[in-house]
């Protein structure tokens, strides 16, 4: 089923494994690189807690082998 993806840098990276942030319906997937096969656009959220964040928005459906993650 296809689902709204917001993507991130993750700025608390510790290493090469969670460098991206996949945030889905509330939950964030931490990994360390994303293929993109779907269009995708910028956008940006206000966050009651932090403020403004900006990301890359996609829709799609969202398969992850290792730490790597494909949307398609």
């Amino acid at each position: 089923m296809k689902q709204l993806f917001f993507i991130r840098y993750n700025t608390t990276s510790t290493g090469n494994h969670d460098r991206w942030r996949i945030i889905a319906n509330e939950e964030e997937i931490l990994v360390s690189e994303i293929l993109i096969n779907v269009p995708s656009y910028t956008s940006q959220n206000e966050m009651p807690e932090v403020g403004l964040k900006y990301h890359i928005a996609c829709e799609g459906v969202l398969t992850i082998q290792e730490d790597k993650a494909e949307i398609n």
